[in-house]
C-alpha cells in the first residue's frame, strides 16, 4: 500500500467532526492577565513576628523584595521604587478623566434640577380665601 492510497482513505471521513457539543455555557475564556491575577490573589499562611495569618501571594512576594532590598540587593530596591513611581503616575493619569466625568454628571444634575424648579414656579396653585372658598367660584 502506497503513501497515496493511505492519504486518500483517511483524507475526509464522513460523520461528526470537531467538537459537536462545543464549549459548555458559562465556561470562561481566561486571559493570561486573569490567570496571573487569580494566582497572585490567592491567600497563603504566613508567620509575621510570631503571629500567624494569611496574606496574598502578591503581598508575600512584595515583602520578600523589601527584605532583599534592605539587605542591599539593588535590583530589588530598583524594582520596588520603579513600581511605586509607576503606581503614582497611573493615579495622576486616571484622576483627571474621573474628575471630568464627575463634573459633567454634576452639571447634568444641576440642569435637571433647574428645569424641574422652573416648572414648579410656573404652575401656581389657586389662592384660597380666609373662609376656605376658592376665588374661581362665580
Amino acid at each position: 500500500m502506497g503513501l497515496q492510497k493511505t492519504a486518500q482513505t483517511h483524507a475526509l471521513q464522513e460523520g461528526p467532526i470537531g467538537n459537536p457539543k462545543g464549549r459548555p455555557k458559562g465556561a470562561k475564556n481566561n486571559t493570561l492577565e486573569e490567570v496571573i491575577d487569580k494566582a497572585l490573589d490567592k491567600k497563603i499562611p504566613m508567620l509575621n513576628g510570631g503571629e500567624s495569618g494569611k496574606i496574598t501571594i502578591l503581598e508575600a512576594l512584595t515583602l520578600k523584595q523589601v527584605q532583599q532590598g534592605l539587605k542591599g540587593d539593588h535590583k530589588s530596591y530598583a524594582l520596588l521604587t520603579k513600581g511605586r513611581e509607576r503606581r503614582e503616575s497611573n493615579q495622576k493619569d486616571i484622576l483627571p478623566p474621573i474628575l471630568d466625568a464627575m463634573r459633567s454628571l454634576h452639571e447634568k444634575h444641576e440642569e435637571a434640577d433647574r428645569k424641574t424648579s422652573s416648572k414648579t414656579e410656573d404652575v401656581q396653585p389657586p389662592a384660597n380665601n380666609e373662609d376656605g372658598d376658592n376665588d374661581n367660584k362665580p
